[in-house]
């Protein structure tokens, strides 16, 4: 026999001995596997990828705020004007 036929049934013999603990592994690993990916699509489809936001795309963020002239001052109020 060979090595991999050695370690599968190496494997399925860990599996029948412990089935509790090998489907607490499995869960758990499903358990961060399935939100990541799902996540990721999210994501991805939202506009970004892992480095942030994707170039060219909205990404769904907020406009800049307002640009304020702090040379001007409106004179009833006393704030910055809004520059257009």
């Amino acid at each position: 026999m060979g090595f991999l036929s050695d370690l599968f049934e190496t494997i399925i013999d860990h599996i029948k001995a412990n089935p509790l603990h090998t489907a607490k592994q499995i869960c758990i690993s499903l358990a961060i596997a399935i939100p990541s990916a799902i996540l990721t699509a999210i994501l991805g489809v939202l506009g970004f990828s892992s480095l942030g936001p994707v170039g060219g795309k909205q990404a769904l963020l907020p406009s800049p705020a307002p640009r304020y002239s702090h040379q001007k001052e409106n004179s009833k109020t006393n704030r910055p004007t809004l520059i257009s």
